[in-house]
């Protein structure tokens, strides 16, 4: 059997993941299996788009939005993609492990069946928001099983070199927005006319046009992706992976992108970057320090330990004085604490896959009504100018209340298995790395209140993959006939643009 670079397809004697590799496509055993064309560029409008534009994906547990057609596009592409490779018996056994999940979402609805039915708030219908979140997850399932597809049979390396290649020209276009917007912070007049122009883009553009290719609204996420990419790179630069005046030149690209994104995200106080910084940081503490703890523990406090940080802010918000709260941090701390009561109102299997905004106003403290943001969802007068059903800001909470306690343990299964396995499996610098960046989407869970980070789902997928791959040096060098590859282990990565 072929043995590929660092980075690429599996190797003699390296463990396969999910068992024996029955109906599992082989590459052939001469030349070198290249990641088919459209594959590449899938995921590269799959990474530019959404990371320059801001557009995570449609919403997983919330709705399916417009700009899903840019995700749902880049998926066609991956899809058509695959040709001869659309079964891939790794791939399938990995979608399994969300088997409990399914198995919670039919048995909550089943339970609470006549209270969705009946249910209905801002013109939208239980059954219609049901069905909605059911067919994101499938949309979202259908993604990452196509990633676990290709990177089984291609090699992970060649998802993420072809991300990495992407999210690099991502972040210098990221770079230079907020460089642009920092600056205007601190020139008045230039900040007149960069809030007129974007005001004059939004106001005379078509909505669908404008969310395509405007400016990103959610530049945290972006960043906080963006530096996942960009620690992979970084982390073999400095390994003396890239050699030559070029590369050279790579590397200090990189560590800028990396430098930059960073203190923008600190001067804008961030608290999206924040959190997926905590959870990154807790995941070096947990696999550099304190690496003698069992895998086990490690996997279920890096997945867990966002909801000891959630009571966190929640206390801060409760804590402070009524005239220091602002009404954004009332807001999401509001979303949290409903969400967590309609969990404790319905502890085991939840009020329903889709159903918390339906529930929302029971829960919402006394002092919630502080925020213009909460209170206008009890102001009939006010339902025209909201945009859909309340969001908790709390990814953890909201699948406690929707799933309850069983559908939750069913949501952190995946994640808690993939890291678990890795560091088990395949411990080394590379697999930290992209520990750090699941780790990071996960985290970003206490301001996203849905699946609809798309990220999340492409990293769990590339860390599923990873321990099938081979097992040779992090930057062992592996020159295919004819000149046709050199890989250098990620050295390579990105040098298409």
């Amino acid at each position: 059997m072929m043995r590929t670079n660092s980075l690429g397809g599996a190797a003699d004697g390296a463990p396969m993941p999910f068992g024996a590799q029955a109906g599992a496509w082989e590459p052939p055993s001469t030349g070198v299996v290249r990641l088919p064309e459209l594959a590449r560029l899938g995921v590269q409008l799959l990474v530019v788009g959404s990371l320059f534009t801001g557009l995570p994906g449609p919403a997983g547990l919330g709705e399916l939005r417009a700009e899903g057609a840019l995700i749902g596009s880049a998926l066609i592409v991956l899809f058509a993609a695959l040709s001869g490779v659309a079964f891939d018996a790794r791939g399938a056994r990995a979608v399994l492990i969300f088997l409990p999940l399914a198995a919670c979402i039919l048995l909550s609805y089943a339970i609470n069946a006549d209270e969705v039915a009946t249910a209905h708030f801002l013109g939208r219908q239980g059954p219609e928001k049901f069905l909605n979140s059911l067919l994101v997850l499938g949309f979202y399932l259908s993604f990452f099983y196509s990633l676990l597809c290709i990177a089984n049979v291609y090699g992970v390396s060649r998802v993420l070199s072809a991300a990495s290649a992407a999210a690099r020209v991502a972040a210098l276009l990221l770079v230079l927005e907020m460089g642009v917007e920092i600056v205007t912070w601190f020139v008045p007049p230039l900040r007149d006319v960069w809030s007129s122009a974007r005001h004059m883009w939004a106001g005379k553009t078509p909505a669908s046009l404008y969310r395509l290719v405007g400016f990103a609204p959610e530049p945290s996420f972006a960043a906080i992706t963006a530096l996942g990419f960009l620690g992979l790179l970084a982390g073999d630069a400095t390994r003396g992976g890239w050699r030559g005046e070029a590369s050279k030149s790579r590397s200090r690209l990189v560590v800028f992108l990396i430098v930059a994104l960073v203190a923008f995200e600190l001067l804008a106080n961030s608290r999206t970057f924040f959190a997926g910084a905590f959870g990154a940081g807790l995941a070096w503490l947990l696999i550099g320090p304190a690496r003698r703890l069992p895998a086990s523990l490690r996997a279920g406090l890096l997945v867990l330990a966002p909801l000891a940080l959630q009571a966190v802010l929640i206390w801060a918000v409760v804590a402070a004085a009524p005239g220091t709260r602002s009404v954004s941090n009332i807001t999401r701390s509001v979303g949290m604490v409903a969400a967590t009561q309609v969990w404790s109102d319905h502890p085991l299997l939840g009020v329903g896959l889709g159903q918390y905004g339906f529930h929302f106003r029971g829960g919402v403290p006394s002092w919630g009504v502080q925020s213009w943001e909460v209170s206008r969802y009890f102001r009939t007068a006010e339902y025209d100018k909201l945009n859909g059903l309340p969001p908790s800001f709390s990814l953890f909470t909201r699948l406690g209340a929707e799933l309850g306690l069983i559908g939750f343990l069913a949501w952190i299964l995946p994640p808690m298995y993939a890291i678990r396995r890795a560091l088990i499996l395949r411990p080394g610098p590379l697999t930290s790395i992209m520990v750090f960046a699941l780790v990071a989407q996960v985290w970003t869970g206490l301001s996203l209140d849905s699946f609809r980070n798309v990220y999340y789902w492409l990293w769990l997928a590339c860390l599923l993959a990873w321990p099938g791959q081979n097992n040779l040096p992090f930057s062992e060098v592996t020159t295919f006939r004819r000149r046709e590859v050199t890989d250098v282990g990620v050295g390579n990565w990105g040098r298409a643009i």
